[in-house]
């Protein structure tokens, strides 16, 4: 086509040459990131722990992208490009936690295996009365933002919300979802209209199908048992658009949120409608400058720690 054109073709020499120093230097480069899979919290070797949230450490290879624990997925923290750490809450026993790494094709990575012991000792709180529905969404500002916040009132005891689930919105914890002592989590029904609204500050852990009824609701945390017969209510809020329910949570961008989360989330006197926060200010673009003789006619970038590019 370029020579029909009217212009003269050029042997690809030039660009083939280019491709394979890349694939040098990066080969290069790779083989300095070389990791094995390993467990480094306490040397590897099995522990004894009076905290039941318990924060484990070790080593990957580069292909790794996610790890599951006992067949159940966890978030992980990459600290470098072969280094992580990830956090289990467990009950009071013996534990023995079997780590698998998968690629980021989800593929399982069979050397990228390991185990651990752990013994947690001590009295933990169980979740009735500790983890409560905190703040309800029904009415956004922005459609698709509505969500509902859990929060855990104990002081010492962490708790997984994997096999729980919230009736009333369809949504079930399917993954390792940690909220540690007084700390909160955030589901909500879209997570591009959650940041819009509200940030990105806020993380939420997932999203769910259904939807919040302005008009009211009955939400239920449900910790789910062996069979149906056995799951557990943890918590139930029965919300109202109508008094004896503040008047002011009509009106959009206002959310319900429990006054003294330590007290009973069933009265109505208990919650109080509150304007949401505006978001913060979206990340701006840096213009940089740099003045120097060059030594090469290229312009590369590098990462200086492990994180994605858009």
């Amino acid at each position: 086509i370029a020579a029909g054109a009217g212009l003269t073709l050029a042997p690809p020499d030039a660009g083939k040459t280019f491709l394979r120093q890349r694939r040098d230097f990066l080969v290069q480069q790779l083989a300095t990131l070389a990791a094995n899979f390993a467990i480094t919290s306490n040397g590897g070797n099995d522990f004894v722990t009076d905290q039941n949230l318990v924060t484990l450490s070790g080593t990957a290879p580069i292909e790794v992208k996610t790890i599951r624990i006992n067949g159940v997925m966890c978030p992980v923290n990459w600290t470098t490009v072969t280094n992580w750490t990830l956090r289990v809450a467990l009950p009071a026993g013996v534990h023995k936690l079997s780590l698998q790494g998968f690629d980021p094709s989800g593929n399982v990575l069979p050397q990228a295996a390991s185990a651990i012991t752990v013994t947690v000792t001590g009295t933990y709180d169980p979740p009735q009365g500790q983890l409560v529905i905190n703040e309800i969404m029904p009415r956004p500002a922005e459609p698709g933002a509505e969500f509902i916040e859990l929060l855990n009132t104990s002081a010492a005891t962490a708790f997984d919300l994997f096999g729980y689930r919230l009736d009333g919105v369809g949504f079930a914890f399917t993954e390792s979802t940690v909220i540690p002592p007084n700390g909160f989590v955030v589901v909500a029904k879209d997570q591009t209209a959650f940041a819009k609204t509200y940030g990105r500050a806020i993380p939420i852990v997932g999203v769910f199908d259904g939807s919040l009824d302005p008009a009211g609701e009955v939400l239920r945390l449900v910790k789910a048992g062996s069979l149906p017969a056995q799951d557990e209510t943890i918590d139930e809020v029965a919300f109202e658009n109508a008094p004896p329910w503040p008047a002011s949570a009509e009106r959009s961008s206002a959310s319900l949120q429990l006054i003294d989360p330590l007290q009973d989330n069933t009265r109505v006197a208990n919650w109080a409608a509150v304007a949401a926060s505006p978001p913060s200010p979206e990340p701006q673009w840096q213009f940089v400058s740099a003045t120097g003789p060059a030594s090469t006619s290229q312009l590369l970038i590098y990462l200086t720690a492990p994180g994605d590019v858009h």
